[in-house]
């Protein structure tokens, strides 16, 4: 019987893995309106993470996030399953303060411990993101705090494509969504209730960048008008396309 679920336990590992490689190419925020995204990722990461030592970015596609990171934090070390992102970061970021590994989360191994932990987009898109927050706290040290982001469900645009007929539910996944390989959409809701179930404190929670139209649409948009939707974001909690907590162990 042991043997038989080590073999499952295996198989799903590489589904996974190839799962991986299949996506993501989605993953890269590197053309369009993905660039802005990445750009306010950072700076909600920063606002909320700012003179920590150490980060272990968690799904980190090609770098972008992690380059960014390394002026504020002493070492980083940046984790994806799939080899062609590595790869592409090893040869764009080449800073010295980033290593970098090829695994799953799941499978991970490493003994070292850090400040911040960063699951940044990565919930939506695993099949059990419970055991990926365990994994993830295993990695934290004693005062160090997890920093999760996932698309927010009860977003304005989303409300929108409600409104429009586009949607029956908010936290129906859409042919986006789909295509972007995610398994589920979050409201902070059920985002704290999954956060919470593996009992983690959370510290700090929100919403950030309003979108009140699609990626493609905003394209076309002055690069401040979408800064100045970043800043609104910051007093219409709620309404913002991603959710972010702060969470940490409990004492």
């Amino acid at each position: 019987m042991k043997k038989n679920i080590k073999k499952d336990l295996s198989i799903n590992i590489i589904e996974e893995k190839k799962r991986a490689g299949k996506f993501s190419s989605q993953f890269a925020l590197k053309k369009g309106f993905n660039v802005f995204m990445g750009r306010y990722r950072i700076r909600t990461i920063l606002d909320n993470c700012k003179k920590r030592g150490t980060l272990l970015d968690l799904g980190c596609s090609y770098g972008r996030i992690a380059k960014a990171l390394s002026f504020d934090f002493k070492s980083i070390v940046a984790v994806d399953g799939s080899d062609a992102l590595i790869n592409q970061a090893k040869k764009e970021n080449t800073v010295r303060n980033i290593s970098y590994h090829v695994s799953l989360i799941e499978d991970l191994e490493i003994k070292s411990k850090f400040d911040v932990v960063l699951l940044s987009f990565i919930l939506e898109h695993v099949a059990e993101p419970q055991k990926i927050l365990k994994k993830a706290t295993q990695f934290l040290k004693s005062k160090g705090v997890l920093f999760i982001m996932v698309p927010n469900a009860e977003s304005l645009h989303r409300r929108v494509g409600k409104a429009m007929g586009i949607i029956k539910k908010l936290d129906e996944l859409t042919i986006t969504d789909i295509n972007h390989g995610h398994r589920r959409v979050y409201t902070l809701k059920t985002l704290e209730k999954e956060i919470g179930s593996v009992g983690l404190n959370i510290n700090k929670k929100g919403t950030f960048f309003i979108k009140p139209f699609s990626n493609k649409q905003m394209e076309k948009f002055d690069p401040k008008i979408c800064d100045a939707f970043y800043e609104v974001g910051k007093d219409l909690q709620g309404l913002g396309s991603m959710l972010f907590v702060l969470a940490s162990r409990k004492r």
